[in-house]
């Protein structure tokens, strides 16, 4: 795999604040890098020294072979990225903002200008100004912009905030496109786990500014709450008080097909004795199914349950 963005051993501090302690982690080329951590975890200052927007005491941040502090211009070279909300010409159509864009990049052609804005759906839109663009399609032409100069790495910070669930859905498969036709290594951070475990390959959680986490995601997910079980039941506060009664973390989920549903973290081999308990106590026992776990899981496993950073 080629190893488009490398960190080793970054350390930052403010006013004797450690913010970053010895994070290391690798991007590679044609994936899609997810970044989480809870509020104050130092998530936005790793970003920030990626982009070359905040210097590290220490350590140090490879792009494409290039030293960001060496060479900093030839690293930065290689980036493309969209921080929050993409900065576009209002007043300007999509296609204008593109083409201003591409002059401060050599090489960049019409036929590629075409060719970006099919890539993020935007053909039939790209002649209007922007002001008359909904969110997401700003942060289509914001996403087009920032792989017009074919870059090796594309850094998006929070690129889903304030899109309704259409558009987020919509611009995952960007951006998995993106990874996959461009060979492009995407770092993307967001606040939505339940996305970020469908976009991403791989994930790194960090916490007090130290990577606690960092796997493929379906590896990440092992690291969740354990095995969990639904039950669907006649009765789902007298199956919990039940269960908690036999020191057994249950609580109630939402109905299905006019079930009530509970939700239990045990072994799979104390289910027929749960379930024998369950029925003789009276408690209508209708289905089992084991609950896979989630990318949520793990991250409240790690990390204690701190909130994602907004």
């Amino acid at each position: 795999m080629e190893t488009v963005l490398e960190v080793k051993q970054l350390n930052k501090s403010f006013r004797n604040h450690h913010v970053i302690r010895d994070v290391s982690f690798e991007v590679y080329a044609g994936e899609v890098f997810g970044f989480l951590g809870p509020n104050g975890a130092g998530k936005t200052t790793t970003i920030k020294m990626i982009m070359g927007f905040v210097f590290p005491d220490s350590g140090e941040i490879t792009i494409c072979g290039h030293s960001l502090s060496k060479e900093y211009e030839a690293a930065m070279q290689c980036v493309g990225g969209i921080v929050e909300s993409p900065e576009l010409y209002k007043n300007l159509s999509g296609i204008v903002n593109l083409k201003m864009y591409g002059r401060l990049h050599p090489g960049v052609t019409d036929e590629r200008i075409s060719e970006v804005v099919r890539l993020v759906g935007m053909e039939n839109r790209a002649g209007e100004k922007v002001k008359k663009y909904s969110l997401g399609m700003k942060q289509r032409i914001g996403l087009a912009q920032g792989i017009l100069h074919k870059p090796k790495l594309l850094i998006l910070d929070e690129p889903t905030n304030g899109l309704d669930p259409a558009g987020i859905k919509e611009l995952r498969t960007i951006i998995r496109e993106t990874a996959a036709k461009e060979n492009t290594a995407v770092f993307v951070s967001s606040h939505l786990l339940s996305e970020m475990e469908q976009m991403c390959d791989r994930v790194a959680i960090i916490d007090n500014g130290v990577i606690i986490g960092e796997k493929r995601v379906d590896e990440l997910k092992t690291l969740g709450t354990g095995e969990r079980y639904d039950y669907g039941v006649s009765d789902a506060a007298a199956a919990i008080a039940l269960l908690n009664g036999l020191g057994l973390a249950a609580e109630r989920i939402d109905p299905r097909n006019g079930l009530e549903r509970i939700t239990v973290q045990t072994e799979g081999a104390r289910l027929p004795e749960l379930t024998y308990k369950l029925l003789t106590a009276g408690i209508g026992v209708y289905t089992v199914s084991r609950e896979e776990n989630t990318l949520e899981d793990a991250f409240i496993n790690l990390t204690g349950g701190g909130n994602i950073i907004a």
